[in-house]
């Protein structure tokens, strides 16, 4: 768990290996908001016709077994009003009718739980969540209950730094839930469920009485141990680039863990620990570096709302926007054998091309990029619209283009103490196949995102996606009745046309011209001259610039850290029943237009819209000014 002894000796491990192939090893403390489970202060009892204490452990009274969620509010009371409300959706309420002060029953999926809790509010005097996978019936899963929609990061600072003096209260913050909350094990969830009779049927299960249980009464006691202040530590490590230093990639991994995280955590560090190792062999057999950085990040306090990606971000926020431009996450890296690729669109053809030259470990005699199309995946990967992955930071704080390659598919228990190396031995990539494929993939990945001479974004692939983003705004305005007037983004849109244009012709006959007349063995400061050099590092600067001129400017008033225009999830994301309204991953797209569109302020709709055009626009018109 972050911030414990644990997570520091990890910690200290990661580090020797950075400091075997790294320069400038950095572990960073940082002092931020954090909460443990309490087992004097942690029980839940059922008397009266029925009597028995609800089990809240999985199996032991240390605290990574105790049920908890990360940021819960405490609570203590007594009451008869326990009430089943299946995915705690607004719709679901509406299902049972009005509730006051009840005990809610609540089961993950759908929702994030801390948008959970805040449907929660006036209705539930606290909420218990379950898991409802009967793979897994005694497994208690820690999730995050922070409002993660409102700001990755510290609760008590969202938007800005940890280490500055200013800290919102609890009730002044709109990262924290305002709803006492714990989770606890579907064995012990049928226990309580059983006591309910009538009301509402969701499924096999039923709501219960409004009115409460006749002689049945529970006492709620979550009292976690709260720590205003306490050290997470990330792990920072470099291979300078030799011709732009101050451009690179980064390449972050989660290390902390609810309790083992052996397939959460773990894989992606064992992932990013390998791809260090092979770098470093790199360097010692071919005398091998890149043209541009790459930095690793061992982050802490991924399970508490991303606080060391989100901490890392805002306390370094102008020097990423100068130095940034990709940056890949290896959370839950290999959980299954399925191939998972969420990307920025501007980054998806250099991730096909090294799936392209790695072999699938299910049909060797095609490539990645063979057997995942032939899989009828279509022709383009999903678009960063996940909420709780350290690349939110990056992506919508910092306008770094961002991507996500893992292998998953394997139903495991995650963010419980049952995700442990006996299920990863049993049920996980035992013999690392899959992890040694990912390696190979990102190893490629990364050479060729530092070590191009133009940094290799395709501008036809991203414009090529935007238009489509448009046309469903559209779409779902008309399907409200609306009309919208699109003239500033059209406009906007065909001058990202001709730049994109423009970009692939420029780079095509700079091809032409360096590679035409030496041989493509030479290094490319011997083939390049000086001129036209620095004139191709101008233009890199460019393009790690363009992307930063799509972030609102003084960030994004009602969501401080969502300041990407383009991509970011909704503030309220459709749960996954409702996201046939939009295109496929479109609804995390134009997150500022599409707020407006889901409160219902269609001027302010048109507003956002023009406003993202004259971004769009600005960032176009400064792409190739003095070029």
């Amino acid at each position: 768990m972050a911030g414990t002894a644990g997570d520091r000796v990890l910690a200290k491990y990661v580090e020797a290996v950075f400091a075997r192939s790294l320069h400038s090893i950095e572990t960073r403390e940082i002092a931020t908001f954090l909460d443990y489970p309490n087992n004097d202060k942690l029980s839940i009892k059922v008397s009266g016709d029925a009597n028995f204490d609800v089990v809240l452990n999985e199996g032991k009274s240390d605290m990574e077994y105790l049920a908890f969620n990360p940021n819960s509010l405490g609570g203590e009371f007594t009451t008869n009003k326990l009430v089943y409300v299946n995915y705690g959706r607004a719709e679901d309420y509406a299902k049972i009718g009005a509730l006051d002060n009840a005990l809610c029953l609540v089961r993950y999926g759908q929702t994030h739980p801390g948008t959970k809790l805040q449907v929660a509010e006036g209705r539930c005097q606290a909420v218990i969540f379950f898991a409802d996978d009967p793979a897994f019936p005694d497994a208690i899963i820690k999730d995050n209950v922070a409002n993660l929609n409102n700001s990755p990061g510290d609760v008590l600072t969202p938007g800005w730094e940890s280490s500055n003096d200013l800290r919102l209260t609890w009730e002044q913050s709109a990262s924290t839930p305002k709803v006492p909350s714990v989770p606890i094990s579907l064995s012990e969830a049928k226990k309580l469920l059983a006591l309910l009779k009538g009301g509402v049927q969701f499924g096999d299960w039923w709501s219960g009485s409004t009115g409460g249980l006749a002689k049945t009464k529970i006492h709620f006691k979550v009292k976690p141990t709260i720590r205003e202040r306490h050290p997470i530590w990330n792990v920072i490590g470099h291979i300078p680039g030799r011709e732009q230093k101050s451009k690179g990639i980064i390449i972050g991994a989660a290390r902390d863990a609810a309790c083992y995280g052996t397939m959460s955590a773990n894989t992606g560090t064992v992932v990013m620990l390998q791809l260090v190792e092979l770098f470093e062999t790199l360097r010692v057999k071919y005398d091998w570096t890149p043209l541009r950085s790459i930095y690793f990040a061992s982050w802490d306090g991924t399970e508490y709302n991303l606080q060391g990606a989100a901490e890392h971000v805002e306390q370094h926020f102008h020097e990423l926007k100068s130095f940034g431009y990709a940056y890949i996450d290896l959370s839950d890296a290999v959980t299954g054998t399925d191939l998972a690729v969420d990307a920025h669109p501007a980054l998806q053809a250099a991730v096909k091309e090294a799936l392209g030259l790695v072999a699938s470990p299910k049909d060797n005699s095609s490539s990645l990029f063979q057997h995942h199309f032939q899989g009828n995946h279509g022709t383009r990967f999903a678009y960063l619209n996940e909420l709780e992955k350290n690349y939110v930071p990056f992506n919508s704080f910092a306008g770094i283009p961002s991507l996500e390659v893992k292998f998953k598919g394997t139903a495991y228990p995650e963010n419980s103490c049952y995700d442990n190396f006996a299920f990863f031995e049993k049920h996980g990539d035992a013999d690392m196949t899959y992890h040694t494929t990912l390696v190979r993939v990102l190893a490629r990945l990364a050479i060729k995102l530092v070590d191009m001479p133009f940094i290799p974004y395709d501008l036809h692939d991203y414009v090529g996606m935007v238009d489509p983003f448009v046309q469903d705004i559209d779409k779902h305005a008309k399907s409200h009745g609306k009309q919208l007037d699109f003239g500033s983004m059209n406009k906007a849109i065909r001058q990202f046309q001709q730049i994109a244009k423009d970009y692939h012709l420029l780079t095509a006959n700079w091809k032409e011209y360096v590679y035409g007349k030496y041989s493509m063995d030479d290094p490319i400061d011997v083939l390049e001259p000086v001129g036209l050099s620095a004139r191709r590092m101008h233009l890199n600067e460019r393009l790690t610039a363009f992307e930063k001129y799509l972030l609102a400017t003084g960030g994004n008033s009602r969501r401080p850290a969502y300041r990407h225009m383009l991509f970011g999830a909704l503030y309220r994301a459709p749960d996954n029943d409702a996201m046939h309204q939009y295109g496929e991953g479109y609804w995390a797209t134009f997150p500022v237009v599409r707020d407006a569109m889901e409160r219902g302020d269609w001027e302010g709709v048109q507003r956002a819209l023009n406003t993202v055009a004259n971004a769009l626009s600005t960032a176009c018109e400064h792409f190739f000014r003095e070029w």
